[in-house]
């Protein structure tokens, strides 16, 4: 069914002639006042009528959609950067101030901490100081700390089994302050492979100490353990901050 709309038989008084169209959309008094007064008259007002007609077509955009175009291109323009890792927030008490730019690794060392190092971390012990001392030289040289699942998971269940809160909430703190990386399928490739290497020339080594090595070898992290017989033969490479710097 059509539906036709009927013209009003009223005109409306306020649009009598093309001064008042101006007056309505908003074009200003004066300028309505200067063509009644012998302006302009040949184009004038159609001029006038289709700008704003154009512009009410294609109305600018409001001030939200405008600060939110431009917040889209500044994270467009800085998600490339590359962020900082946890441990480097943790030095500096939170994220860096905005436009200061990271601190810079010069021959960057990335180490693995083994869970009797991490052990020895966490408790405050006199024997303990050598590995204590050389954590906190390597966190002065910026070096970069990765957290292995497999330590994570040793330390964290052994911790809820003797019920050492303290050490617990300490633990927790030191594992936000490294980086954690997961493991992948070329780390569960390498894993098999290195241990049925072992196997077939007669070492027997524990599934947690070869995927520790794994995990070790495909981020390029150097193993921090005194366990140096653990890893022996896997290719990874150790040292022992218990005592002198010993590298193998």
């Amino acid at each position: 069914m059509a539906i036709t709309l009927a013209r009003s038989p009223k005109a409306s008084p306020t649009c009598s002639s093309s001064a008042d169209v101006h007056v309505i959309l908003g074009t200003g008094r004066d300028k309505v006042n200067r063509r009644r007064r012998g302006g302009d008259h040949n184009n004038s007002s159609k001029t006038q009528v289709d700008g704003v007609a154009s512009a009410s077509k294609n109305p600018p955009p409001p001030r939200a959609k405008q600060e939110a175009a431009a917040l889209a291109r500044h994270l467009a323009r800085h998600s490339r950067r590359p962020g900082r890792s946890l441990v480097g927030r943790v030095r500096s008490g939170g994220p860096e101030p905005r436009g200061r730019a990271p601190a810079r690794r010069s021959r960057m060392s990335s180490y693995s901490l083994d869970t009797d190092t991490v052990t020895k971390l966490l408790k405050k012990h006199p024997g303990n100081q050598h590995v204590i001392q050389r954590f906190r030289r390597e966190i002065r040289r910026n070096s970069l700390f990765v957290i292995c699942p497999v330590v994570y998971y040793e330390l964290r269940r052994g911790l809820l089994f003797k019920e050492a809160h303290s050490q617990l909430v300490a633990f927790e703190s030191l594992a936000k302050s490294m980086v954690w990386r997961e493991f992948n399928a070329p780390i569960w490739d390498q894993a098999s492979i290195l241990w049925s290497a072992l196997r077939a020339r007669g070492r027997s080594h524990h599934d947690a100490d070869v995927l520790i090595a794994a995990h070790a070898l495909h981020y390029g992290a150097v193993i921090v353990t005194a366990n140096l017989t653990h890893f022996q033969g896997t290719g990874a490479v150790l040292e022992n901050w218990d005592g002198p710097l010993v590298r193998s």
